[in-house]
């Protein structure tokens, strides 16, 4: 009964806002966070290997860099006495472990006093800094790596705690930008994982709350320009906020922070829980623009709409599930509470509209007649240019297939460090400073694993220095530090300091007298920081250009090869491995691809099954199908004739994409079924199907295109690609919906 009804609507909006207030109060304790190690893939060789070597060595990516240009000179006494100022009051902090300045570096030379400490730079001696400059120009020692290469500027490297923790993080980036600001130097670039990590934090936030605000703007306009009431705008968004709120909360129950991708959730999930509300409010609206009673069109709203939006928030949550079988943790994290929230949203959609449809009075629909006569006018005309056309619309189809494959073909896997970031923010302009001025930023790391019984030998460093000479010509690592430039060092200490004897020891019996003149400089930490001795380790590291993850595996792979000849001569003494942060990040990118293929299997037969089961017809399958996964192939050719890379970005567009484009796929065939059971002819089902579903579909997809296109907005490459490829693979979906799908449901024969 109606009395009935209402109380029931009146319990179900009670549980709603009870769940969604208890939620609300979690969501409200939501915090942002960024850790740039959790893009490491999980249960990897590689990784182990790095995690024993960060053991016994230092993460790699624990530093600062920054480069001061001065108004006059580099090697003017005022400027570099405010360097030396800043580098020593920055060490002063407890979370900077060591600093290394041109002003305060001391060369060991042997002197009939013994061995002294001379200064790099005489800061309070004018003559002595004169020699000393000119003898770093003539250096290649140090340009490019504490010098700028044309000596424009000078370098001090920060190395901070290991594996910093966030809370530490913002702490030393406060403590930073006051010590920058206090000492007011003519022109500051600076780079660091701590800086970058702040970076991506505060854009996040700035980032969630645009594009949700873009978001609800566009569908506010979409949806009161498609049913002209207020009631047409708040009864759909009403159901869409609530979801957002609970999932949000749960998030922050299970104690997972919003990061750089499910920062994205909120939009993600208010476009595409609009589109489930727009199916059921439309529906809804029709049945009373047929005379049918308030009850009565409830009813049937639900039970022919409802099961198809059943089934196109599961394929939308598969898609997003698919994400969990990559090896990458936010990746994994994303795919799971996206999944979470698009069945969160059915379940609160498909309770709150019926309560409300039950508790208001209906709209008033005579205003809706003349725009439901426009639209059965336009799809009635667009169905009879789809009959009029069908050879074209194949011929054009088969086309862009062809031309799409020969694209895909071109795609590269590549991924650049700080990608997500635009050419002219201020952080990657300083990251290019220090590619053209310096040695670059993408650290280097390399380990000569000894397997022999003896100490480290002369013979070791000559196979290592034979090493880093191709590293540097062939390679192209500068600002190297192995034990191989510790030797030379003291090599050249023991000969009064000249730079000719920077070069390892002539023979084993000199190699063994350096050990006993400085035995006690192989005592210090610095160097353990390039050779283990219980693990007979030897490190190799340095600094690079950012040459991207594809042109880096090739590089790796012929430095792999030269090791393995350089070293397979000696009987096994020695195994040859790379390593570093660097290279985890490339790994990631090959298993992304990898995964992206894997994903889209599981998906493709889960939908399958859905639709094997719902029609009992092989046939039927492939029909669902053809239509989404060509919008993938268009889109993967349009990346590769564009040059766009197949990155982390990129590949998680085309699971998203699929598992919200089916959607539509679904209710045309949902509807088809419904009609087909009418005993019309094939023609008369696939018409009616095509008039009752197209304005939803249509509307739908507009809705979702300009949700995700909203995201193109950002400033972050990897959020931009998602909004547009996303966007771009929905409307090609929907083309496929309306023009080829009615084709491959009609007979052979046109009649």
């Amino acid at each position: 009964s109606p009395v009935k009804l209402q109380k029931a609507a009146y319990w179900v909006l009670l549980f709603l806002v009870l769940i969604t207030g208890i939620s609300g109060y979690f969501a409200s304790k939501q915090r942002f966070n960024y850790d740039f190690e959790s893009f490491f893939p999980k249960e990897n060789e590689t990784l182990d290997f790095f995690l024993t070597f960060r053991d016994n060595f230092e993460n790699d990516n624990d530093y600062i860099l920054f480069a001061f240009e001065p108004e006059k000179s580099v090697f003017d006494t005022a400027f570099l006495q405010k360097v030396d100022a800043f580098a020593r009051e920055l060490k002063e902090n407890p979370l900077i472990t060591d600093v290394v300045s041109p002003t305060q570096i001391k060369l060991p030379v042997v002197t009939s006093f013994g061995v002294l400490n001379s200064p790099l730079l005489h800061l309070n001696s004018p003559e002595k800094l004169a020699k000393d400059s000119l003898k770093i120009a003539r250096s290649e020692h140090w340009k490019g790596s504490l010098f700028a290469s044309d000596l424009s500027s000078v370098c001090v490297l920060a190395k901070n705690v290991q594996v910093i923790k966030k809370r530490e993080s913002d702490s030393l980036m406060t403590a930073v930008e006051q010590l920058l600001n206090k000492y007011d130097f003519h022109h500051v670039y600076w780079t660091g994982k701590v800086r970058a990590q702040q970076v991506y934090m505060r854009k996040m936030k700035t980032e969630l709350l645009t594009f949700f605000s873009i978001s609800v703007v566009l569908v506010i306009i979409i949806l009161f320009i498609t049913y002209r009431s207020v009631w047409g705008v708040v009864v759909p968004l009403m159901s869409v906020f609530l979801p957002i709120v609970i999932t949000v909360g749960v998030m922050q129950i299970f104690n997972q922070p919003l990061d750089l991708l499910t920062s994205l959730l909120p939009t993600i999930l208010f476009v595409v829980g609009t589109s489930d509300a727009i199916h059921l409010t439309n529906k809804y609206l029709s049945e009373l623009r047929h005379g049918i009673a308030k009850e009565t069109a409830i009813r049937n709203t639900f039970k022919e709409i409802g099961f198809a939006t059943f089934l196109t928030s599961f394929t939308t949550a598969v898609g997003f599930l698919t994400l969990m079988f990559s090896n990458i943790e936010p990746v994994q994290n994303f795919g799971l509470y996206a999944a979470v929230g698009v069945l969160v949203a059915y379940v609160v959609t498909i309770l709150f509209l019926p309560a409300v449809f039950i508790l208001m009075h209906p709209p008033k629909i005579i205003d809706f007649k003349k725009t439901d006569k426009s639209w059965k006018t336009i799809l009635h005309k667009l169905f009879e240019f789809i009959l009029s056309n069908r050879k074209k619309i194949v011929f054009t189809t088969v086309v862009l297939t062809l031309v799409s494959l020969w694209g895909i073909g071109q795609i590269k896997i590549n991924h650049y460090l700080l990608q997500d970031l635009s050419e002219e923010h201020p952080l990657k302009k300083d990251l290019r400073y220090f590619e053209h001025k310096y040695s670059g930023v993408r650290p280097f790391e390399m380990v000569v694993m000894l397997n022999h019984n003896a100490d480290i030998s002369l013979a070791d460093l000559q196979l290592i220095d034979s090493l880093e000479h191709y590293l540097r010509n062939e390679y192209k690592v500068e600002f190297i530090v192995s034990p191989v430039y510790v030797v030379k060092m003291l090599n050249q200490a023991q000969h009064g300091g000249n730079s000719r004897y920077f070069s390892l020891p002539k023979t084993q019996k000199e190699w063994e007298r350096l050990q006993k003149k400085f035995s006690a400089v192989f005592k210090k930490e610095e160097w353990q920081l390039v050779y283990n001795k219980d693990k007979k380790w030897m490190r190799i590291s340095g600094k690079m250009p950012d040459v991207g993850s594809y042109y880096a595996k090739i590089k790796n792979d012929k430095l792999q090869q030269f090791a393995d000849e350089l070293f397979q001569t000696q009987n096994d003494k020695y195994q040859v491995k790379i390593t570093g942060t660097a290279l985890l990040i490339d790994i990631n990118n090959n298993y992304l691809a990898e995964n992206l293929i894997t994903g889209l299997l599981i998906a493709f037969v889960v939908i399958s099954l859905i639709i094997g089961l719902l029609f009992k017809s092989g046939k039927m399958i492939f029909i669902a199908l053809v239509p989404n996964i060509l919008p993938l192939l268009f889109i993967a050719g349009i990346m590769g004739f564009a040059h766009v890379d197949m990155n982390m970005s990129t590949s998680i567009v085309f699971t998203i994409a699929f598992g919200i484009a089916v959607d539509d796929t679904i209710h045309f065939l949902s509807k088809y079924k419904l009609e087909s059971t009418k005993q019309h002819s094939k023609k008369v089902a696939v018409l009616n199907t095509f008039l009752s579903t197209g304005k939803a579909i249509i509307l739908t997809t507009v809705v979702l295109f300009f949700g995700f296109a909203a995201l193109m907005f950002s400033d972050f490459t990897s959020t931009y690609y998602i909004g547009f490829f996303v966007s771009l693979i929905l409307f090609f979906a929907v083309i496929c919906d309306l023009f080829l799908l009615p084709l491959l449901l009609l007979p052979g024969k046109k009649k």
